[in-house]
């Protein structure tokens, strides 16, 4: 028996990058990972990508009915949902980013130097979601669907690429239209596939990006202490050799900065509470290597990256030092450019569904604390005072959960003691 189309609504997002973006193409020919292009070299997010992640937020398996569509053997059916490849409105600045794996001793480990491109935050751009609709469909108003979408996009629930958990990826709906025709409007839908027109507006939409209960949010202010130096390595010539990382011409954090070093603090403070197996533990949140857990699940913790403000650039010439002897290397001098000074924040997503919540949020609070006291430095050179937080000038906010520290503490506690 057919299943006759009978309506077509189409929604168009207008968005705006506010988080680097990593979107591979599986080419490696300027990077490591190169960013995703068309023939004609214009960067943009392929649908495939928009869809994954739009799936994954509203839980809907390949196995299960809903709008995305399923597969069953010979039961299943296609998507209702169509969405369109992201392009951008003019050419977006694309960067290099160099990365290194360290141990938990901060280390570099053996071949763990990577560097990937990137499009730097404040990219603007667009992309499309149709909706199909035919008579035997039994899935609620698809507009309700939409709107936890550009809910979850502007929360920073849904992000996109690589590095999702480490910052990257995240967008930020700026506008919604929408247009719908059913069957009998076959010549408005035929002049509107010409020439797109969107009659209604739903701008209200933009500002529901409270109230979600995927995540915990938590945002801490802080102070820089001296300078940080997290390194990116010059390509330019009379550039200097080393130059605390940038986007859009600021001062950042990186997302994986911040996990590396909060997450080597976690296996300090459980060390010190008795923990018999801190890095198991650990991994549970913080997720793990599939070559070193097959079992682990994704991070539980998701780290936003930093824009330092009100920092001064300063470059410095410094000796190369013989590690082995103490002393200085011959003709070995190099330069170093760091911020000084400035404020951030540091911005903690936790899945409130994750194992053990009461507890990470205690350990948490720990982390927080050693932050806001110096004990945890971000980035390289720490051994001369680099990379140092103090409390900020504004309160830590809680979005998601009231903050009741004591229950966590004795949480973790009664963790650690089982």
């Amino acid at each position: 028996m057919k299943n006759r189309i009978v309506s077509r609504e189409y929604f168009e997002l207008g968005v705006r990058l506010d988080s680097p973006l990593s979107v591979s193409n599986g080419e490696n020919s300027m990077t490591d990972s190169d960013v995703m292009i068309n023939r004609d070299c214009q960067v943009f997010v392929p649908g495939t990508s928009l869809a994954g992640a739009f799936r994954n937020y509203l839980e809907q398996k390949k196995n299960q009915k809903g709008i995305m569509g399923f597969s069953d053997g010979e039961d299943g059916r296609m998507s209702s949902v169509f969405i369109s490849d992201l392009y951008f409105d003019s050419v977006p600045v694309v960067s290099v980013r160099d990365g290194v794996k360290l141990t938990d001793e901060k280390l570099a480990a053996d071949a763990s130097k990577y560097d990937m491109e990137i499009v730097e935050t404040g990219a603007s751009g667009r992309f499309r979601i149709e909706v199909v609709r035919r008579e035997k469909d039994d899935f609620d108003d698809i507009s309700e669907t939409i709107r936890q979408l550009v809910k979850g996009m502007n929360s920073g629930d849904i992000r996109f690429g690589k590095k999702k958990n480490r910052g990257f990826g995240r967008l930020t709906v700026v506008a919604i239209k929408s247009a719908a025709f059913s069957s009998v409007d076959c010549e408005k839908w035929i002049a509107f596939c010409q020439n797109p027109e969107y009659p209604v507006d739903y701008s209200e939409w933009l500002n529901e990006s409270e109230g979600n209960d995927k995540f915990i949010k938590i945002r801490i202010p802080l102070k820089l202490q001296g300078g940080i130096s997290i390194r990116t390595y010059a390509t330019q010539k009379g550039a200097p050799d080393y130059s605390h990382i940038e986007c859009n011409n600021m001062p950042v954090v990186p997302g994986s900065s911040w996990n590396g070093a909060i997450r080597s603090d976690a296996i300090k403070i459980l060390k010190e509470l008795g923990c018999t197996n801190p890095e198991k533990k650990v991994d549970v949140w913080f997720g793990a290597d599939a070559k070193k857990n097959k079992d682990m699940k994704q991070s539980a913790i998701v780290f936003s990256e930093s824009v330092i403000e009100d920092s001064v650039a300063m470059t410095t010439t410094r000796n190369r030092i013989n590690r082995f002897s103490g002393g200085t290397v011959d003709g070995a001098l190099y330069t170093d450019r760091a911020f000084y000074g400035g404020k951030t924040v540091l911005e903690i997503l936790i899945n409130n569904r994750c194992e053990y919540r009461e507890a990470l949020l205690g350990l948490v609070c720990l982390i927080i604390k050693d932050i806001q006291n110096g004990y945890v430095s971000i980035g390289g050179l720490s051994s001369i005072g680099r990379g140092l937080f103090a409390v900020g000038d504004q309160p830590e906010e809680y979005f998601g959960i009231a903050k009741n520290e004591t229950v966590w503490l004795e949480q973790l506690y009664a963790l650690i003691c089982a």
